[in-house]
């Protein structure tokens, strides 16, 4: 039972980053944040009734029947998961066309490092200040970074106390 339920917690670990990659590359920028609430909400009205279920099998008949339960989807999940793997891959186009040579978001997210430390080349540097400026998602995506950068930098430079 104790498996099982290891099992399925790590089954839903792995569906919801995933899950969570493919919203990020599929879902434009201005409602990114809504659908990721949504998925969010989705996620605990189906693990509700299932729990209920759960809580009234163990209650009801015992530990069995509901152990049964949690290893039938913990099964349930598994197969979700393998089945797309198993299926032959095929050629995907980019989660989002770039336009006429420009960058895709994914793109952008491998070059911030060397945009923010000012060492791409003027055309790399070029695409991604036109990416930024039609991609409210990566405009914040290099707020937060430089955010980051910054603090780091500060608390570098921020006198250590001694321990006494």
């Amino acid at each position: 039972m104790i498996l099982a339920q290891v099992a399925l917690a790590l089954l839903l670990a792995v569906i919801a980053i995933h899950v969570g990659k493919l919203l990020h590359d599929a879902v434009p920028s201005t409602v990114r944040t809504g659908v990721s609430s949504g998925v969010g909400t989705l996620s605990w009205l189906l693990f509700l009734p299932f729990s209920q279920v759960f809580g009234w099998l163990a209650r009801a008949h015992g530990i069995g029947p509901s152990a049964w339960t949690i290893l039938g989807a913990t099964t349930v999940v598994a197969v979700l998961l393998v089945v797309p793997v198993l299926r032959p891959a095929r050629a995907e186009p980019p989660a989002r066309a770039p336009a006429e040579g420009g960058l895709v978001c994914q793109e952008l997210v491998e070059l911030v490092a060397g945009y923010l430390d000012k060492v791409l080349p003027a055309e790399q540097r070029a695409a991604m200040d036109e990416h930024l400026a039609r991609c409210d998602g990566c405009t914040d995506y290099l707020e937060q970074i430089r955010l980051v950068v910054q603090a780091l930098q500060r608390s570098a430079a921020a006198p250590s106390i001694p321990d006494a």
